[in-house]
């Protein structure tokens, strides 16, 4: 399952589809204090980065996938 939610962090895993960005809005929207993870992501559709762009949430572990973690860093999310 590409997103996983332990407590106030939100763990984006694997390839994360178009499908998880509603998924992921909406946790935002119930935990504004929310933060997520990045470290297990290796693929983020662009609707799911808008959706980090738009909310800017505290990313407690980046990416450990150098080109992922190049595009975060040029969108501003990291």
């Amino acid at each position: 399952m590409p997103l996983d939610n332990h407590e106030n962090i939100m763990h984006l895993q694997q390839d994360c589809g178009a499908e998880e960005a509603e998924q992921l809005l909406e946790w935002l929207l119930a935990n504004p204090k929310g933060q997520i993870s990045l470290e297990s992501c290796s693929h983020l559709h662009t609707a799911v980065l808008q959706v980090l762009m738009a909310f800017r949430p505290k990313i407690c572990a980046p990416s450990l996938t150098m080109p992922l973690d190049k595009l975060l860093q040029s969108a501003g999310v990291v």
